[in-house]
């Protein structure tokens, strides 16, 4: 896991409204193509945790900064 971008997440999970918050979730969630999920303890499952993260991300700072944060 990615320390980094829980830290980032937990920061913007404090800095952005209730609406936001929700509505990158289910953006990202309905978007996203990520790589077939693997068998317990495969490294592709890390893989794909980290791509949903960094878009999720990406998609909070998007609303923010269309909201005019």
């Amino acid at each position: 896991m990615d320390w980094n971008l829980m830290i980032e997440y937990q920061r913007l999970f404090d800095d952005v409204s209730p609406t936001i918050w929700i509505l990158a979730h289910a953006n990202v969630g309905n978007k996203i193509k990520l790589p077939a999920r693997g068998p317990k303890g495969d490294p592709i499952n890390e893989v794909r945790v980290t791509m949903f993260f960094q878009e999720l991300i990406k998609e909070i700072h998007r609303l923010r900064d269309e909201e005019g944060r």
